[in-house]
């Protein structure tokens, strides 16, 4: 019985282990060095995030996480982890936004904000755009200069600052809370519109 003991002791301290080093896997990769501080690398590996993260899950659901272990508390733990879940709920959105924006529609969008899930439609809308602008205008850079670079011909002036508004809204985000949408609906539907004006020059 005492072997058994022993081994079963040994099972779990090796959870206990590999679970730790995916956490502080997942700190590395999103950036989170603090939960008081929270910012996210600009330049995360999305995919390995999400590979990660869904490994880091497996190992929790088999081993609670010791309450003080290397002055790592408990509470800690769970913010952190409340902080990858969110994190892989918007990657996972935008992964899925991504797979083939060419078929994002106007109306999928509208039925969205519809339900109120006003965080996919933010993500989806935002992935059109940046698309069009990639794909149908051809231009090229960082999402906020693309904006500035499109001719007045197709977005007028204030057209762009909506624009802006949705990508800051998007930038959003990755912050704690960051789910709550500050855009309204009459808002939302006008940039839209503007999005799918004529997709972009088609």
């Amino acid at each position: 019985m005492g072997n058994t003991n022993l081994k079963s002791q040994s099972k779990l301290f090796l959870k206990v282990q590999t679970l730790k080093e995916s956490f502080e896997k997942l700190k590395e990769l999103s950036g989170l060095e603090s939960i008081k501080h929270f910012k996210v690398k600009e330049d995360i590996d999305k995919k390995r995030y999400r590979e990660t993260y869904l490994g880091f899950k497996q190992k929790l659901n088999e081993v609670a996480f010791p309450k003080n272990q290397n002055g790592v508390e408990s509470k800690e733990f769970e913010e952190y982890t409340s902080n990858f879940d969110y994190l892989y709920t918007l990657y996972s959105e935008e992964f899925s936004a991504s797979s083939n924006p060419k078929d994002i529609t106007k109306k999928q969008i509208e039925k969205k904000i519809k339900s109120h899930d006003y965080f996919s439609a933010v993500i989806y809308l935002s992935v059109k755009m940046e698309w069009l602008l990639k794909e149908k205008l051809k231009l090229k850079g960082k999402l906020y200069e693309m904006i500035d670079s499109i001719d007045e011909n197709i977005v007028s002036q204030h057209e762009k600052q909506s624009l802006h508004q949705l990508r800051k809204e998007r930038n959003n985000l990755v912050h704690p809370n960051g789910n709550r949408i500050n855009i309204g609906n009459d808002e939302l539907s006008k940039i839209i519109e503007i999005v799918f004006k004529e997709e972009m020059v088609q």
